[in-house]
């Protein structure tokens, strides 16, 4: 992910822009209703494998912990702070620009 960003910072500026997950939206209960199995929350990490997408994509909380640790590696890359062009994350609650 960090290579296909870097690349693309080459020709132009980047957003990143990730969804909301408000609890009893319309969305979320139509999710919850959707969602046939069972399913778990993870306690993902920057240094663990992540589990299958399927596994993380179906449960909203470990959609937040992804999004969480995506903007985090992102941040805590330097080499992202002096790129040409600027990269803007935008998380629900805040938004932040790298330049």
């Amino acid at each position: 992910m960090k290579h296909t960003i870097a690349k693309r910072l080459k020709v132009g500026d980047v957003h990143l822009v990730f969804d909301r997950y408000y609890d009893y939206s319309t969305k979320s209960v139509t999710r919850s209703a959707r969602a046939t199995g069972v399913s778990r929350v993870h306690e993902l990490q920057l240094n663990t494998k992540l589990p299958p997408q399927k596994t993380v994509l179906t449960v909203t909380e470990n959609k937040k912990q992804l999004i969480n640790l995506v903007v985090k590696l992102l941040i805590e890359d330097e080499s992202f702070h002096n790129a040409p062009q600027s990269l803007t994350l935008e998380k629900p609650w805040r938004s932040m620009c790298l330049l």
